[in-house]
Order: C-alpha cells, then structure tokens, then sequence
C-alpha cells in the first residue's frame, strides 16, 4: 500500500492535471475493451439466454423487499442530481480549454452506462458456474481468471491500475487546490505548489491509514459526502434561474437537510426506505421556498443594477 501510495505521489507531483485527463481518456478506452472481450469469451463458452435466466431466477429467488428497491431508486436518484456539483467531478472546468470543449466532452459521458449490462452478465456467469467468491466484488476477477489467458488478465489488471490511478489523482489535485488556493488566504503563488503537495501527502497517507485500520469508514464517508455537498443544489439552481432568495434561507435550508440526512443516516432510523439524503434535500426545499422570499430577476433590471457599480471597466 505505501508503494502505491508513493507511486500515486510522484505520478502527480511530475505530471500535473493534464497527464491525468489524457489517462483518463485511454483508461476509458482500456476499460471498454476488457469488458468487450470478457463478454465474447463468456458467450463462447456459454449461451447469454441461460446466462440470463439464471441470472433473473436468482434474484427472483432472493428477492427485494418493497424498502431495499426504495433505497436503490432513490439513492440512484439522489446520487445522479448530486454528482454533476461533486467537487471532485468538476476539476475539468478549471482546465478546459473552453465551454464547448466540456460540452463535447460530455456527450461522450453516457458511453460509461454501456458497461453495467456487460457487468450484469458476468456476475450472472459467476453465479452460474458456482465460482468460489468471497465476497461479490470478487465476481469480475473470478471470472476474469476463469476465461482469460494469463496475458489478458495482465491487460486487466493494468486497467484496473489505471482507473484506480486517475480516479486518485484527480482527487488528490483537488484537494490540494481547494487548501492551497482557497483555504489558506493569501498565500504567495511560488507558495501554492509546495502547500497543495503537503496537503496531497497527508491526504494519501491519512487515506491509507484509515483504510488498513477501519476498512468501512470509507463507505460511510462516501455516504456522508453526499449528504452534504448535495444540500447546495437549490443554490446552484437558484442562481442558474436567476432567481433571488434571501441567503439566511439558503444557509438554513442547508445545515438543515445536511443534520437532517447526516442524522437519519447515522442513527439508522429508517423513512420507508428513502435515502436519507433525499429526505434532507427535500427539508433544504422547503425551507427555502417558504422563508426565502424567492423572487425571479429580470436579466435588463439585472444588468441595470451594475451600472451602479461599474464605470469605465472599474469597479467603485
């Protein structure tokens, strides 16, 4: 684990934000072709149809109650709103190049739900030839071993490596960011990259440690996180509709849907199976739809309303 760690380190510190978008697009590319080949060898071996039925039988016979398929929907529902606002999933908007090179970027996003029904298929592989797993992330390796030459498997491997890679990376740079740049005011530039390269190290080994000692924290953290950072979307959609609101609503509606989500979650008290950060977001609403005073802005009373604070490109 520490050389992984070391090699995430130096990996970052000498190639920058860039080397990791460009590894990024080929780990994409990598990870498609694995999924791809792992499939044609699977149908080779086996027809899809009783793949499937067995598959479906399965989980038929398993069975999800009325609040497990709650949970699913709304975390998947909850999670999706979430993610485009995720801290960590923006890191693009402040290297590209221009808005239409995000939007170009971004047609290309939904090529990753391609990949689920492939996965779908193999566990159903997995659960059909009785493979021996430990637990069901185990599946997609199992049957990698199962059906793959001793080269290929090297090939999976290495993207696994990658995405692991790109994925850190990213959210090392980000933070680093974040405490170099904004939480730490006033701090010179020839300061910045020492400061974020700090901050990257003790994420890295804290990040270990917590790992090796309390392996379901990060889970929980994950779960956390979203709670949270979702808790700002009114504000985001507020502002992207130009609509006013009083900001000591704003503030409100989120410490309340983020104690909210964070204490339902925590103390395991259960509202008919819906994501408890749902639940806290829909508190956040409500808040501040009946005390923030929320009013539509004209763009022309908009940009009116500059004119008094601009004059000749300064600002009084």
């Amino acid at each position: 684990m520490l050389t992984a760690g070391g090699i995430v380190f130096l990996y970052i510190a000498i190639s920058g934000i860039r080397a990791s978008a460009y590894v990024s697009v080929m780990k994409d590319l990598l990870v498609l072709f694995i999924i791809i080949t792992i499939v044609m060898a699977l149908l080779k071996t086996d027809n899809i149809s009783t793949l499937f039925r067995v598959g479906t039988n399965e989980l038929y016979n398993t069975g999800f109650s009325g609040r497990q398929e709650s949970f699913a929907m709304s975390t998947m529902f909850f999670q999706a709103i979430g993610m485009p606002i995720f801290p960590l999933s923006c890191a693009y908007l402040m290297t590209a190049r221009s808005a239409r090179t995000v939007m170009r970027a971004q047609i290309f996003m939904p090529l990753y739900m391609v990949v689920f029904p492939f996965m779908m298929l193999i566990a159903f592989y997995a659960k059909y030839h009785h493979l021996i797993l430990t637990s069901p992330n185990d599946a997609f390796i199992k049957t990698v071993k199962n059906l793959l030459p001793p080269a290929m498997i090297g090939i999976v491997a290495g993207g696994a490596a990658l995405s692991a890679l790109v994925v850190l990376s990213g959210t090392c740079l980000v933070i680093g960011s974040l405490v170099a740049r904004n939480l730490v005011p006033g701090l010179a530039e020839k300061y910045q990259k020492t400061t974020s390269e700090m901050v990257i190290i003790l994420y890295i080994v804290i990040s270990m440690a917590l790992a090796t000692m309390v392996p379901t924290l990060i889970s929980h953290l994950y779960n956390m996180t979203y709670f949270g950072v979702t808790q700002i979307l009114p504000c985001f959609l507020l502002a992207i509709l130009s609509i006013r609101a009083k900001p000591q609503a704003l503030c409100a509606g989120i410490i309340i849907g983020d104690v909210l989500g964070c204490g339902l979650y925590l103390s395991g008290i259960d509202m008919v199976g819906i994501n408890p950060g749902l639940i806290g977001l829909v508190a956040n609403i409500t808040t501040i739809v009946l005390t923030g005073k929320c009013q539509k802005v004209k763009m022309s009373s908009y940009f009116s309303d500059q004119k008094h604070f601009v004059t000749d490109g300064k600002t009084k």
